[in-house]
């Protein structure tokens, strides 16, 4: 952000709309990768810093704050349509978080000047915070009659038939007339993530979390009641008079009495009891077989939270308490280099296998070799590991240095030996060898079949690399030249391959032999340059040789691409193995433009 080293009282209007504008954007993609894809590519004391910024420069100006803004929204918009949407009677909001316990005490002070108090009257509820996924369970008359994820808040997704499976959710409450709700979350056991992940090396989960979620969401129920999941509840409401409990710690009394599990609580009249347990629990953190981010302090009263509301979209009666990211020291016994389908290296240190809360880390990626550069690393460093919730764990320092000389950057590819390339000023290194480098060709055919791409069925992950290991399908022209080069008879002979799976792979492949030139653009795989972009490029230059000898000045015409995706587009059509690709698979299609 351009104006991310000034303090919000330093901005200009101008600067804090600009400013707004990227914290929405930034905060919006996370949102999305972590609601929607099980991914979560930034820590949390970075995210929360993201929308702290964003509510303080929207206090100060409030004139730029719009009804969108994610300061007043959960989660992210609901992209699958491969669940029914359900609209939550109450939204399910989210709770404010500090990593500082002095915030603490704030918030109560906080709570008390809104309610006009000068003495603290309160008692709370002290909770563990599970690391889960967030749950609604409707029982109508004591039956479970719909169960739904969070979603955004305010529309979730109809996941019933999964949460069936789920063993310790009762699936009657008993003799209860009218609508019951019940909300908490659902998690994985440590024990059980890492047995999944043993006995499925092809695909693992980077975290207890990401494997909940995608086994709550996975459209083959028996895989869901496969996977032990496991469910916490803290929450009840009803439109049955006779359920009323007054306090937190009622609520998780009659939850219990109902046949829920509950996780870990005790009640307090003092912040101090709950910093104190703060400090237990996270002693305890490491012994637990599911995995806890922090802890939750509530107002005990019900009456009282319903006095303090929301503000945003978290209420001022409950505060949660995040732990700070767990640290560990190991050593560097070697770096591989990764080479992704575009090319871009990057350096992967190989460690001495460490426990950080309850995971085993065995390497660490350094994302580019400027970080190697910057951190002066050597094979042999004893370092310090860091992992905060669901984020890859990264290197924070050096605890102890060797004499062994620091890592080199290559300036050759270590799989095919090709001189690496550098973007402008860019800190990431590239193999120019797209077609041919063993380590990026198979990743590159991967992306080349995808849906937004050529969207070639019946060639996954596992298809493509069998095609490629026994020689048929070495870069994607040979997928258009199988019926020619014996391909079918080979295929014929293997396992796994029968005469209809072969049938409908040759006309997937043969559906594809015309092509929108966006999508070919697309399919290029040129840095930064996806299916968005793509579509403006087509529709500035028409056809596939028009675009491949543009020159910088026409590219500047199109607004998007900007100064370093122009560099990249004009460096790629520089190669002269690019150009040949383009021209030899245009003899087995047709590229068309719309």
């Amino acid at each position: 952000m351009s104006s991310k080293f000034k303090s919000v009282e330093e901005l200009t209007l101008l600067e804090a709309n600009k400013e707004i504008s990227e914290l929405i954007k930034m905060i919006r993609y996370y949102d999305d990768m972590y609601y929607n894809y099980n991914k979560s590519i930034i820590s949390d004391v970075e995210y929360d810093k993201l929308r702290l910024r964003l509510n303080e420069i929207e206090t100060r100006y409030p004139v730029l704050k719009n009804s969108n803004s994610p300061s007043n929204s959960i989660g992210a918009p609901i992209k699958s349509n491969k669940f029914k949407s359900v609209q939550h009677s109450i939204p399910m909001l989210s709770l404010s978080n500090t990593f500082n316990k002095e915030d603490i005490y704030k918030f109560i002070e906080k709570a008390k000047k809104y309610l006009k108090l000068n003495e603290n009257v309160f008692d709370y509820c002290f909770e563990q915070k599970i690391d889960g996924v967030s749950l609604s369970i409707i029982y109508n008359n004591g039956t479970l009659q719909t169960a739904s994820t969070r979603g955004d808040g305010y529309v979730g997704e109809d996941i019933t038939n999964n949460v069936l499976q789920i063993n310790n959710i009762p699936k009657n409450i008993g003799n209860i007339d009218g609508i019951v709700e019940v909300r908490g979350e659902v998690y994985m056991p440590i024990s059980t993530f890492h047995e999944l992940n043993n006995n499925n090396k092809d695909k693992t989960f980077s975290t207890t979390r990401n494997a909940a979620s995608g086994s709550l969401r996975h459209l083959d129920s028996s895989v869901t009641a496969s996977r032990n999941l496991m469910f916490f509840a803290y929450y009840i409401n009803s439109n049955n008079n006779e359920i009323n409990p007054s306090t937190q710690i009622e609520v998780l009394e009659l939850l219990k009495k109902l046949k829920f599990d509950v996780c870990n609580y005790e009640h307090g009249n003092t912040i101090e009891q709950f910093i104190d347990y703060c400090d237990r629990i996270q002693q305890i953190r490491n012994t637990l077989d599911y995995e806890i981010d922090g802890t939750v302090l509530k107002i005990n009263s019900l009456a009282i939270q319903k006095k303090l509301g929301f503000v945003g979209r978290n209420p001022r009666h409950s505060l949660a308490y995040k732990f700070p990211a767990a640290q560990a020291i190991t050593v560097i016994n070697n770096i591989e280099i990764n080479v992704g389908r575009t090319g871009k290296l990057t350096p992967v240190a190989i460690l001495d296998p460490i426990n950080i809360q309850g995971s085993i880390i065995s390497k660490v990626t350094l994302h580019n070799f400027k970080e190697i550069q910057n951190k002066k690393l050597s094979i042999g460093d004893e370092i310090i590991i860091e992992r905060s919730g669901d984020v890859i764990p990264k290197i924070v320092g050096i605890h102890k240095k060797n004499n062994n000389p620091m890592i080199e950057i290559p300036i050759a590819c270590p799989y095919c030996g090709s001189s690496l390339i550098q973007i402008d000023d860019s800190i990431d290194i590239f193999c120019p060898n797209h077609y041919s480098c063993p380590e990026q060709a198979i990743r590159y055919i991967i992306y080349f079949v995808s849906k937004q791409c050529f969207d070639i069925d019946g060639l996954g992950n596992k298809q493509v690399k069998e095609l490629y290991d026994i020689g048929l399908v070495k870069n994607p022209i040979d997928l258009f030249k199988l019926e020619s080069n014996n391909g079918i008879s080979i295929l014929n002979n293997r396992k796994g391959w029968g005469k209809q799976s072969i049938s409908n792979l040759l006309l997937s492949i043969n559906n594809r032999r015309e092509i929108q030139l966006n999508r070919f653009i697309t399919s290029l795989g040129i840095h930064e340059i996806g299916g968005t972009i793509a579509i403006d490029i087509a529709d500035y230059f028409k056809t596939i040789d028009n675009f491949i000898n543009a020159n910088k000045d026409e590219l500047c015409n199109i607004k998007k691409l900007g100064e370093r995706r122009i560099n990249t587009i004009i460096q790629f059509m520089n190669n002269d193995i690019n150009l040949n690709f383009i021209k030899e698979i245009q003899q087995y299609i047709k590229i068309i433009n719309k």
